[in-house]
């Protein structure tokens, strides 16, 4: 099929879906904490907080792992990213409807499940309509546009504290939802590729990839194990500043919305340096993020903490999304991205419960020691991985 122009229409229907889909998403992730908080406890939200987050998104590994196969083998794929979006919006604010923490579990597992599927088929797709040079900047403006409705999300829900309860916030929340689906279904064209009868089986080998893209994961699994949901820092802020917790973590979404957009530009100007930048951008970063909080708690030390921590997640967000599209094959497109976000997912579960639990059984120092160390390790190993490696993968 004919590579489009970088600035498509369906890269724009695209980046809109993910505005709505992020502005309900996040004015969700921005009261939930409280939420949880509210519920059972101060002493144990940050290891249920935990918990919720990191088992439903393993969970989301089912759909991930599907996605590869769903790709290659539904030919009405819009359809199935409507329906996926729509089930993810509907499902996440039936979370506000019940305060038994495994109905939170049950209801988040169904909207990360159908998350998991259509996120490898979308970023396949774009990759198969987007020039290689041009990798980047799309990826950029479609995660600029996610973490830009992450920033009104978490405002909108900041100012409906004081007019509402938190269940009817959760129910407005569906409002962007249905907004995400109805522009994903108006403004994106389907996509048409040839389709091989070959590839029989449900998913490709891991060792079927190229080698540069295997190493890379396995230093991402490494990563993975320390990099705990940013939701859990609303809890540091909380500590310190309760009263503004949603407004820093919208000034967290600003960081992430500069950084997504600038790193994706700044990828394709320096196209052969993108592993550095992942390394240094994507994992230094998020250790310095967690050397910030070990050392100091003051309000100045948050939000320079906060910036890192933007940049950690725009760089992880658009670069290994461009990087992955760089080292595998066009037709291996969406059981690669799968492959990456379902160990992304198993390790985010891991990295939840591990510094959750240590920040409850014995402070939050401990957590913050163990992710900085993982994080500049695996920082180093990245930048120690040859590129354009040319022994056999298999």
């Amino acid at each position: 099929m004919n590579k489009k122009h970088w600035l498509s229409k369906d890269l724009i229907g695209f980046s809109l879906t993910s505005f709505f889909n992020d502005f309900s998403h996040e004015m969700i992730t921005s009261i939930l904490p409280l939420f949880i908080t509210q519920i059972f406890g101060a002493a144990n939200a940050p290891q249920l907080l935990g918990i919720l987050t990191g088992t439903t998104n393993m969970l989301q590994t089912l759909g991930n792992i599907s996605a590869g196969w769903l790709g290659r083998n539904i030919p009405h794929q819009k359809t199935l990213l409507i329906l996926c979006y729509g089930i993810t919006s509907f499902f996440s604010c039936l979370i506000g409807s019940t305060h038994h923490l495994f109905i939170m579990i049950f209801y988040r597992s169904i909207a990360w499940i159908t998350r998991g599927v259509r996120e490898p088929i979308r970023d396949a797709w774009l990759m198969r309509i987007i020039q290689k040079k041009d990798y980047g900047k799309a990826f950029g403006l479609q995660r600029a546009m996610d973490t830009f409705g992450a920033i009104l999300g978490p405002l909108c829900a900041y100012y409906a504290l004081s007019l509402l309860p938190l269940t009817t916030i959760f129910a407005l929340a569906l409002i962007p939802g249905i907004l995400s689906v109805v522009t994903l279904m108006l403004l994106v064209t389907q996509i048409t590729y040839e389709r091989s009868n070959e590839k029989k089986q449900f998913l490709y080998s891991l060792s079927e990839f190229p080698v540069q893209f295997r190493r890379y994961i396995l230093i991402r699994c490494i990563f993975g194990l320390a990099f705990f949901d940013p939701i859990l820092l609303m809890l540091k802020t909380q500590e310190n500043v309760f009263t503004t917790a949603i407004l820093l973590y919208s000034f967290f979404n600003c960081i992430r919305l500069i950084s997504e957009f600038g790193t994706g530009f700044l990828s394709d100007y320096y196209a052969s340096n993108k592993k550095k930048l992942l390394a240094y951008a994507g994992f230094g970063s998020f250790g310095l993020a967690n050397s910030m909080f070990i050392f100091s708690s003051s309000l100045s030390s948050l939000l320079i903490s906060l910036i890192l921590v933007g940049l950690s997640v725009a760089s992880l967000t658009v670069l290994e999304k461009a990087y992955t599209a760089e080292t595998i094959p066009q037709e291996m497109s969406s059981d690669g991205y799968g492959y990456l976000a379902a160990l992304q997912s198993i390790g985010f579960l891991l990295s939840n419960i591990i510094v959750g639990s240590l920040w409850t059984y014995t402070s939050s120092t401990i957590g913050f020691i163990y992710a900085a160390f993982i994080s500049f390790t695996c920082m180093f190993l990245l930048i120690k991985l040859p590129s354009n490696i040319k022994s056999n993968p298999y």
